[in-house]
């Protein structure tokens, strides 16, 4: 989120360099805690609460869809704002979710391994319900299913096109 606005870089130039110990020792550790108190505040002020902002964009939307003339032009700027807070919440949220997987990820870790058989469960079909309403478990049973509901579908496509 923060990559892709202009200022951030500016941001971390005019903090790096400007922390007031000049001990070498913890010089990165408090320079890197400087940048990172510093980039707190502004992404505060610069995004805020973006699903805040997203809702009051949709009510004024909706108040102004009906009007014309130069609020149209103001509409299609809250139409363009609304996109970028969208984009930016749904990048956030990606950030969030991959912040876990970039701590622990693919070090052969018991993350890693609830990771991978959670998506291997998640993937996983254990039970279907056949024509006649019985669920089965068995792994011919789920596979002619299966196999029988996909021909049935391309069936009726194939009689609905001719």
């Amino acid at each position: 989120m923060w990559i892709k606005s202009e200022t951030c870089e500016q941001i971390i130039s005019d903090l790096w360099g400007n922390s007031v110990n000049n001990d070498p020792n913890s010089f990165l550790m408090r320079e890197l805690e400087h940048c990172k108190l510093g980039l707190i505040n502004w992404s505060r002020k610069e995004f805020g609460d973006i699903s805040n902002k997203i809702s009051k964009l949709e009510k004024e939307i909706d108040k102004k869809s009906i009007a014309t003339g130069d609020v149209r032009t103001r509409l299609a700027g809250l139409r363009e704002e609304l996109f970028r807070l969208h984009s930016a919440e749904e990048i956030k949220w990606k950030q969030h979710g991959k912040a876990a997987w970039l701590a622990e990820g693919d070090r052969n870790t018991a993350f890693f391994h609830a990771k991978a058989s959670q998506r291997n469960k998640t993937n996983q079909i254990d039970w279907l319900k056949d024509e006649d309403g019985i669920w089965r478990d068995d792994v011919d049973a789920i596979q002619d299913i299966i196999q029988s509901y996909f021909q049935t579908i391309f069936h009726l496509v194939k009689s609905v096109r001719s």
